[in-house]
């Protein structure tokens, strides 16, 4: 499913500028690599608390929180309606 994923992400850069291809490949694979640390570390905090049932607990909240993550609606920047509002103050 990995090379799957990594196959089909490499496929959408096809066409497109290479400076800007090699730009969002770096993106991709900084969010993976924090993503893979993140739950590095959530697995070892639910194994010092409670074993394989915390760690199976904590992957079963973390696939239960992605589709519901996924159908949320993107915040609005109240200054400008059409911008999708970072963290940090609306940009464009």
């Amino acid at each position: 499913m990995n090379a799957l994923g990594v196959a089909s992400s490499e496929q959408l850069g096809i066409g497109i500028d290479p400076a800007l291809h090699n730009r969002l490949d770096t993106l991709y694979c900084t969010f993976r690599f924090l993503g893979i640390a993140v739950g590095s570390l959530v697995g070892t905090v639910a194994w010092t608390g409670g074993g394989w049932s915390a760690v199976a607990g904590a992957g079963v909240a973390a696939m239960a929180a992605g589709p519901i993550v996924a159908v949320l609606p993107a915040r609005r920047c109240s200054v400008r309606p059409h911008v999708v509002c970072p963290e940090m103050g609306c940009r464009t």
